[in-house]
């Protein structure tokens, strides 16, 4: 299998100076420790050694840029032998297995999913799509009818909607009385809306359900 994968790149690495499964670790690890930091006006992919071996914990403490000194401060006395640890955010599940190689699981209290939102095809569709672009809601995408959500994590669950997949539950599943209904509550900020009555408030939700669904039915397709 090396062999063919060399094979098929033979421009990617010098012929005998690199296995291919070293490269594809020095790439893992650069791309793992690798940050974005502001050099002569502008922001570069930077390795720094020592400081970039710092593990993550929720509850430490950040570093942060002094002129062109990264600092970072102990919060609590540290012994010898102690682990320093720093805090890289408050970043998701999805983001930290991307950038840093892990995740946290359930100890993750700032742990989201993000979905893509698609208006379903009816008669009021441009007129929804109006109104959540004028009240705030990010797209996802712009060559189409999409816009951003995510469930944040509760109680060791992604069981809530943040207001913006909140919001959109609720246009989705409007007809005019409730489209009308929202836009009386603001044509500017979504985080005004309410459902018009406990139907409304029930049809959102079965909207978020299918969601979740669907996504997860989708994922487990692809693994």
């Amino acid at each position: 299998e090396l062999a063919r994968a060399t094979a098929a790149r033979p421009r990617l690495v010098a012929r005998g100076s690199i296995a291919w499964h070293e490269w594809v670790w020095a790439m893992g690890a650069v791309v793992t420790r690798q940050n974005a930091l502001p050099r002569a006006g502008s922001t570069k992919l930077c390795l720094v050694p020592l400081w970039d071996s710092c593990n993550h914990a929720v509850d430490a403490p950040s570093s942060s840029l002094v002129g062109d000194t990264l600092e970072l401060r102990a919060d609590r006395d540290l012994a010898a032998g102690d682990q320093v640890w720093m805090c890289y955010g408050d970043r998701s599940d999805a983001d930290l297995v991307l950038h840093s190689g892990f995740r946290l699981g359930d100890r993750n209290p700032h742990d989201r999913l993000a979905l893509d939102l698609d208006l379903p095809p009816t008669d009021l569709l441009k007129l929804l799509a109006g109104l959540l672009d004028a009240a705030g809601l990010d797209r996802a995408s712009r060559d189409r009818h999409a816009w951003l959500g995510h469930l944040v994590r509760r109680d060791h669950r992604l069981v809530e909607p943040d207001p913006a997949l909140a919001a959109f539950a609720l246009a989705a599943s409007a007809d005019k009385p409730r489209a009308a209904h929202l836009m009386r509550a603001s044509t500017t900020d979504y985080s005004l809306w309410r459902p018009l009555d406990a139907t409304h408030d029930a049809d959102a939700l079965a909207f978020v359900l299918r969601l979740c669904d669907a996504h997860f039915a989708a994922r487990v397709a692809f693994r």
